[in-house]
């Protein structure tokens, strides 16, 4: 089955104020620190800016979802897309797929000591909806109608 996708791009609103917050911010990051900004920017529109989806059928990291996996699984599927989620391969430099992964095992890591997940939605980000689902501002608002 062909995975196409329509991006919602929330980072737009970068874009609009001079693109201030945009990737070359990551240049001077490394490890917990850049793996936190890819996180933020490209994961939590799914699965949460705290680990905790926002999709059914996204894995909530802090709930533990998908940890038992090694890195090198997880970078595949990263890499590649998997069910709902797109491929990455190409998108990001693989250095910001495997520090988003270390922050996603930090997040994991943090709920399990029952450390409190308090992050915050990020001033812009990307989410995608497949193909069939019309992306409107109603979708964003209720993206699991009745």
């Amino acid at each position: 089955m062909t995975r196409t996708w329509y991006v919602l791009a929330v980072a737009l609103v970068g874009l609009l104020h001079g693109g201030a917050h945009g990737d070359n911010d990551f240049d001077a990051l490394s490890g917990l620190a850049l793996g936190r900004q890819v996180y933020l920017r490209y994961c939590a529109g799914c699965h949460g800016p705290d680990g905790l989806a926002v999709y059914a059928s996204a894995p909530s990291f802090a709930l533990g979802e998908r940890m038992q996996r090694p890195d090198g699984v997880l970078i595949r599927s990263i890499r590649g897309g998997l069910g709902d989620m797109p491929s990455w391969e190409n998108k990001l430099p693989d250095s910001w797929l495997v520090e988003a992964l270390g922050y996603v095992r930090d997040i994991a890591a943090r709920a399990q000591a029952n450390a409190p997940l308090t992050e915050e939605w990020p001033d812009y980000y990307f989410i995608f909806a497949p193909m069939g689902r019309d992306i409107t501002r109603e979708w964003w608002m209720n993206p699991n109608p009745p």
